[in-house]
């Protein structure tokens, strides 16, 4: 089955099929799919629930914004915001201005926030609810992570997707972006796809090397070992790698 193939399937038959039979809108079961395949296949994520809110109106106080799903994840001082871009008519090319203005949209979502856009709001409102807790803890949140996840496919031009760090009221939060099209979607899919290895430089944060001792474990599937770490070289590592694995490159 080529990628056009398997597209056409799975949007009306894993996701169109499945929004009939559960009552819910596309894009949520699109977003429950999203989710699976970040978590399971790319580790990418840890959490994230649908949370949709659009503002179309903007002024000089609030930005234009809009998330279709996030989750504050304290545990590791992320919050992930989603932009799902459901499409079930004809792949279209995602390029680089999409990619910045769907970026902006969920940055200015964060923004607005800290600005008390939601001050005011429902409390039963999932958005107002995920604003209160962002407001609550917005000096312990370290990474803003980005996802658009789409049905149709990344451009070939599209190289890198760096963005700069983000800074309010003299807090800067780190900011990276992942993408997830219907290529990543397909290989995700495809028999035998395996996640890839994750390899650490301990010359990238500073460390030159890293003394250990084999660990009397016996086992076939790994060898064992003891090591006396530096706590901020862990803690970069969990920031910049554990959370920051692209899959796209």
């Amino acid at each position: 089955m080529d990628l056009l193939e398997f597209r056409e399937r799975y949007i009306n038959e894993d996701i169109k099929a499945e929004a009939v039979n559960t009552v819910r809108y596309p894009v949520d079961v699109f977003i429950e799919s999203a989710e699976d395949i970040l978590k399971n296949d790319y580790s990418l994520l840890s959490e994230i629930s649908p949370c949709f809110y659009e503002f179309t109106k903007g002024t000089r106080a609030y930005k234009n914004m809009r998330i279709d799903a996030a989750y504050l994840d304290l545990t590791s001082n992320t919050l992930n915001l989603m932009f799902a871009d459901f499409n079930d008519g004809e792949v279209k090319n995602i390029t680089n201005e999409f990619i910045n203005n769907k970026s902006a949209l969920l940055i200015n979502f964060f923004e607005n926030t800290l600005k008390g856009f939601f001050a005011n709001g429902e409390p039963a409102d999932p958005a107002v609810q995920l604003a209160r807790d962002i407001r609550v803890n917005a000096k312990s949140i370290y990474k803003l992570h980005l996802f658009i996840i789409s049905t149709d496919r990344l451009s070939k031009v599209v190289k890198t997707l760096n963005l700069d760090d983000y800074v309010y009221a003299g807090q800067t939060f780190k900011v990276d972006l992942d993408v997830l099209d219907i290529e990543a979607i397909y290989r995700s899919k495809l028999a035998g796809f395996q996640k890839e290895d994750i390899i650490i430089n301990c010359e990238d944060f500073g460390v030159e090397g890293i003394p250990c001792i084999k660990a009397d474990i016996e086992t076939d599937q790994y060898e064992s070992y003891l090591a006396i770490v530096p706590g901020s070289f862990l803690a970069e590592i969990y920031c910049q790698i554990i959370c920051y694995k692209h899959f796209w490159c």
